[in-house]
């Protein structure tokens, strides 16, 4: 690539950088922090127009003329003076569905991960017809946010424009992504980090369990080209803005709304007490920021624990008052929590499994003489086992609320498809039934819940009911002795082998003072070794006792 080698002061990376840096050094070779999109166009382009409109925009803010370099071990930034840069375009209209092979080579390229020497953003301009063309936006998170994106597009839109009604402006006011590097050094050796420290550790004094258990946080195998997909639920806009009706009486959000929505969901499915989801936030505190491409973004977790069954209303209030008390904390780079929670703690795990991002400022600009849809893209590597991604947006369409999930977590738990037409019906049901316990809110519509309830408990069947469960399973060792009674990770093991190993244990626990009634605690992975200590436990007269590993070991040690 042709760029400028001339480098200039060397700056340290920002602690919400270092988060990124350190978590992309876990997986080098993997998008894990692309972000971006593309813009499907339709009206005529000037190519060369929107080159220069680039080039200005590249000019115009340092934080696209960003390298990473490495001093002594630690990474630092350096900001070229000026890129020499040329917009790819390629023309793919004589293709034989032309618009569909568009869609196809930006899903490769924004899959490809940044390396060391390249720009950490990509543009690309596609034809696919005489008068559609699609621009490829991607970005390097540790340059850019999701505020700063929107700013990009608007600002590249701005520029052609004037250049195609030759009003260029040469006074627009640009900012330098620099101060706020300066701005969070001064924070990280104040008073107030300290404070905000102290906050952070308090709010976690107690561990939360992981929702979906260890897994969810484990990450796949490094061969796997794909941890996570993306599915969309369009929220119909007459009944979004009946939310927003309803959230402007009752003193709240929408983004209130959909955190309530999902602790809903999640306490209920998963009979959890409390819920900690990730929140994003701008971190833009000064006016001058808010005008700054760059990365400002940090995570907070939100720690969601009503003490008390409340109604939808209740839930909603609780949740803003929690929320604003973070805000008061959020300057804290999530990777600093992060340090200060665990610091005394063996098992470092995530502290939130889910999070929800919704951003609300709006592209309402458009190429001169054309018409814009804007469309986000995913990496297909959530860390999280859920992210939403949702874009309030003040148009007549509908609002779309992406699904982010991670591919493994939901082949477990709840089929994807099943938890989206869930939030859907709980879309409506938090305004409907806003007076209702959460506890009594139904979280499924009334047709899914007669199948559950009547026909999937057909189950009537006649069984020897004077027969204990270990007769059972020794009758069917009988007479089954060689077949396959369990089947694991390539492992086999007949009937016989499944006895045979159960008795032995029985035996030992009996010979370790196992009487009946006595309860064993089993703590152990799903695996063979899980099935047969349950049987073991019951040959031997006891009841088990089942403890998941991966709980924090202060609730391992209170069950024990």
């Amino acid at each position: 690539m042709n760029m400028s080698m001339i480098i200039s002061e060397e700056y340290p990376l920002s602690a919400y950088q270092k988060d990124i840096w350190l978590e992309q050094c876990m997986h080098p070779d993997k998008p894990i922090y692309n972000i971006g999109g593309y813009i499907e166009v339709k009206g005529p382009l000037d190519t060369a127009l929107l080159e220069k409109a680039i080039m200005r925009l590249i000019h115009d803010n340092d934080s696209l003329r960003i390298r990473l370099t490495d001093n002594k071990g630690e990474p630092r930034l350096t900001l070229l003076p000026e890129v020499d840069y040329k917009l790819p375009f390629h023309n793919f209209s004589m293709k034989e569905d032309p618009k569909k092979y568009c869609l196809a080579w930006m899903r490769t390229e924004f899959l490809k991960p940044f390396q060391p020497d390249d720009y950490y953003f990509q543009f690309g301009l596609l034809q696919a017809d005489t008068n559609t063309y699609f621009i490829l936006l991607k970005g390097y998170h540790l340059v850019i946010d999701g505020w700063g994106f929107a700013l990009l597009i608007n600002r590249m839109m701005d520029n052609y424009n004037r250049l195609a009604q030759g009003t260029v402006d040469t006074n627009t006011a640009t900012y330098s992504y620099t101060d706020f590097i300066l701005d969070n050094q001064e924070y990280l050796q104040s008073a107030t980090f300290l404070k905000d420290r102290d906050f952070w550790k308090n709010k976690f004094a107690t561990l939360p369990e992981p929702l979906f258990g260890k897994e969810a946080v484990s990450g796949r195998s490094s061969e796997d080209s794909v941890w996570s997909d993306r599915q969309t639920l369009a929220i119909n806009k007459t009944q979004y803005n009946q939310m927003l009706e309803f959230c402007k009486a009752e003193g709240c959000s929408s983004f209130h709304y959909f955190l309530g929505l999902l602790f809903l969901y999640f306490s209920r499915v998963c009979n959890r007490s409390e819920l900690v989801i990730g929140v994003p936030v701008f971190n833009r505190s000064k006016v001058q920021y808010k005008q700054t491409l760059g990365h400002f973004a940090n995570v907070l977790p939100l720690r969601i624990s009503p003490e008390q069954d409340m109604t939808f209303k209740e839930l909603l209030r609780f949740i803003k008052r929690e929320l604003m008390q973070c805000y008061r904390h959020q300057k804290m780079p999530f990777g600093e929590i992060h340090r200060a929670v665990y610091e005394h703690s063996k098992d470092k795990g995530n502290l939130f499994d889910i999070s929800l991002s919704f951003e609300e400022q709006d592209i309402n600009n458009a190429f001169h003489g054309t018409i814009c849809g804007n469309v986000t893209m995913t990496h297909h590597h959530e860390r999280n086992a859920l992210t939403l991604l949702i874009w309030g947006h003040e148009g007549e369409g509908d609002v779309a609320v992406n699904f982010d999930y991670r591919i493994q977590n939901f082949a477990e738990f709840i089929p994807i498809e099943d938890v989206i037409r869930h939030f859907e019906h709980l879309f409506a049901q938090g305004m409907q039934h806003s007076d209702k316990l959460i506890s009594h809110i139904d979280i499924v519509p009334g047709d899914e819940r007669s199948v559950q309830l009547h026909d999937y408990n057909q189950t009537t069947a006649d069984y020897p009911r004077e027969q204990t469960i270990q007769e059972r399973f020794e009758e069917q060792a009988a007479g089954r002795a060689d077949h396959p009674a369990l089947v694991w990770d390539g492992q086999l093991l007949t009937y016989r082998e499944l006895n045979a190993r159960a008795n032995r244990l029985a035996r030992t626990l009996r010979g370790r003072g196992v009487q009946p009634d006595d309860i064993v605690a089993i703590m152990v992975e799903r695996s063979p070794e899980m099935v047969i200590g349950i049987l073991a436990t019951l040959k031997a007269g006891g009841a088990y006792l089942p403890i998941d590993p991966n709980y924090p070991e202060e609730r391992i040690q209170y069950m024990l």
